[in-house]
């Protein structure tokens, strides 16, 4: 029972990490997109900048503001931010009108926008 238990917690700890992180950015001309392990095109580049995948999501650079994407190249957040950074524990820090707050997975301000440096 405690073997089959330990298969079955490894096997999908397994599944997770290859499901989670199996794509990176790459640049191509002047537009960012993804690529997967076999180096084949997953998100068609169309980016102005691109940041690899964290937390499930990217930040991707169109039009002069940032945004998320997940791992299909749709977007979860729409770009309308000057800058942002990773997700981390379920906030982000964002910059928006020359002050950084920090927004949820939904897009909505946690935390308004009022700091000069947020990280």
């Amino acid at each position: 029972m405690k073997s089959s238990l330990l298969i079955s917690t490894l096997l999908l700890f397994s599944i997770n990490l290859v499901s989670q992180e199996y794509i990176a950015c790459a640049r191509k001309e002047k537009e960012w997109g993804y690529v997967g392990k076999d180096g084949k095109w997953v998100i068609n580049p169309q980016f102005e900048s691109a940041a690899n995948f964290n937390n499930k999501l990217a930040r991707v650079k169109s039009g002069g503001e940032w945004g998320y994407i997940n791992d299909e190249g749709k977007y979860i957040i729409n770009p309308q931010c000057n800058d942002a950074e990773d997700f981390s524990e379920g906030l982000a820090p964002v910059k928006k009108d020359k002050f950084w707050g920090y927004i949820d997975k939904k897009g909505s301000w946690a935390i308004n926008n009022q700091f000069d440096l947020a990280m």
